[in-house]
């Protein structure tokens, strides 16, 4: 079974804007995403670190804690690279770098979600993870 972009953990760089995580050089802290899984929502804690020194952006991944299973954090351990570029009235647009490796080679998509598949460790673009936007799995099943 295919997966669609909200069956599974996301990190959005609008979420990470809005809570102001691209305003200090370093800024360490947690964030809940919401995510549906059988038309039940669930709630997961991603704890991580955002590097925004000139030369050395990132994100650092470390735990996850899913409300399903409190108490019980997976370590993740996955950094991505951090882009941004100007914007036409000032300020900057925050980009994560996708991390996932196939085949021996870096994707390296510019984008502005990443996915934690259901079974790995590593955070990736949509891509990567094989997902579907849920509209497109609608419109697919509709003509079936």
């Amino acid at each position: 079974m295919r997966y669609t972009t909200k069956e599974i953990v996301f990190i959005t760089t609008q979420c990470l804007n809005k809570a102001h995580c691209f305003e200090s050089d370093v800024w360490q802290g947690e964030m809940v995403c919401a995510w549906m899984r059988y038309d039940q929502q669930i709630k997961s804690t991603v704890n991580f670190e955002i590097s925004t020194v000139a030369g050395s952006e990132y994100i650092h991944f470390k735990d996850i804690e899913h409300d399903c299973l409190p108490g019980v954090k997976t370590k993740l351990d996955c950094m991505a690279k951090l882009d941004c570029t100007p914007c036409h009235f000032g300020g900057r647009r925050w980009w994560l770098i996708c991390p996932m490796v196939a085949n021996g080679k870096a994707c390296n998509r510019r984008v502005g979600a990443l996915y934690l598949p259901t079974t790995g460790t590593v955070f990736g673009c949509r891509r990567c993870c094989k997902l579907r936007y849920e509209k497109s799995r609608k419109s697919y099943y509709k003509y079936l």
